[in-house]
Parts: C-alpha cells; structure tokens; sequence
C-alpha cells in the first residue's frame, strides 16, 4: 500500500493537476488578460509553478494524514518511525511531477497520452529492469529509498543515497520547468478574437 501511494497516486496527482492547471492559463480568455501584461513568460510560469506546487503540497499533506490515521486504525506498527522518510519522498515526487505537468500542459491539450506514455515507457517499464538503467525512472529511486521502510529486515538507506535521490529529483524537476518556461515563451497562443 505504501508503493502505491507514494509511487503512483503522489506523482499521478500531482502531474493531472499540473497539466490541467497550465492548460487553465493557455485558454482564450486567460492568455487575452494574461500575457498581456508585462512580466516574462518564463517568470509567470515559475511563479505559477510555486503557487501551484504549494497548493498541491497542501492537498497531498491532507492526503498524507488520512494515509497514516487508516494505517494507525489498522495497527501497523512503526509507522510514526517512518514518517519523515515517507514525508519527504511525497514532497520529492510531487515537485517532480509537478514540473513534468507543466511541460506536458505546455505542449498539448492531450497531456494525458504524453502522462500515459512517460509513465508506461519509462516509470514501469525501464524502472523495473534490474539493471542501473532503472535509475531513469524517479519513482524507482524513491522505491530504493522506501524499501527499508516496508521490509525491516533491509538496513536504512545511507545518507549518500538519499541525497544521490534528492539531486536526481531536483535535476528533473529543474530539467522540466525549463523545459516548460522555454516552450511556453517560444508558443505563439491566440486570444479571443475581437467582435
């Protein structure tokens, strides 16, 4: 159940509400208001981001709470013990696939298949090869990080992997929302058109 929650429903909440978010500001009657004003696209989209990644920080906490009150109804035993690590490996995967949402609601109104396609080619399938090609998928690191947490018999990650993990996930998420900023900036959107 922890897998689950932290490597599917964390970053498949996150990047739908990130897409479908950037999709909201590239519609007529926003980008008329919007990118009118003067301020960059590329500092729009990174105070949108962090507007964005806040709220949904917010939703996920909540999401957290109700996750560790049924697993405490339930009995699980340490599960207070494993808290912080469970904590920040959400707060990683949602900045990461936050800025993947951004960049997919950048390029199409179809993120979804792109969301599909990512998710099928590389989260399940390279991230399940045993090989150090799995390093590619971001939930696959975050696995490497849980599985002490779920199997006690494993020793706790070392601080070099973690750290190895939270470089990896803010270089995607740093990849990602240049990535947006840069197609945002160079998209030609059309507004409402006049009467």
């Amino acid at each position: 159940p922890i897998y689950f929650y932290i490597t599917f429903l964390v970053p498949a909440i996150a990047f739908m509400a990130a897409s479908s978010a950037m999709r909201e500001e590239m519609k007529a009657t926003t980008l008329d208001y919007v990118l009118t004003r003067p301020i960059p696209r590329p500092a729009f989209l990174g105070c949108k981001y962090l507007s964005h990644l806040a709220c949904i920080q917010l939703d996920l906490l909540f999401a957290f709470v109700v996750v560790l009150a049924v697993g405490s109804f339930r009995g699980v035993t340490g599960l207070m013990a494993v808290v912080p690590q469970l904590l920040v490996c959400q707060v990683l995967l949602a900045t990461a696939f936050t800025a993947f949402g951004f960049l997919c609601g950048s390029l199409t109104t179809r993120y979804v298949v792109i969301g599909l396609i990512y998710g099928g080619l590389i989260e399940a399938g390279v991230g399940q090869i045993p090989t150090q090609l799995s390093r590619l998928s971001m939930t696959h690191q975050v696995r490497e990080l849980l599985v002490p947490v779920v199997d006690h018999a494993v020793a706790a990650a070392s601080v070099v992997s973690w750290l190895g993990t939270i470089a990896v996930l803010l270089a995607f998420t740093a990849f990602m929302l240049t990535a947006a900023a840069t197609v945002f900036s160079v998209s030609e959107h059309s507004g409402r058109a006049d009467p």
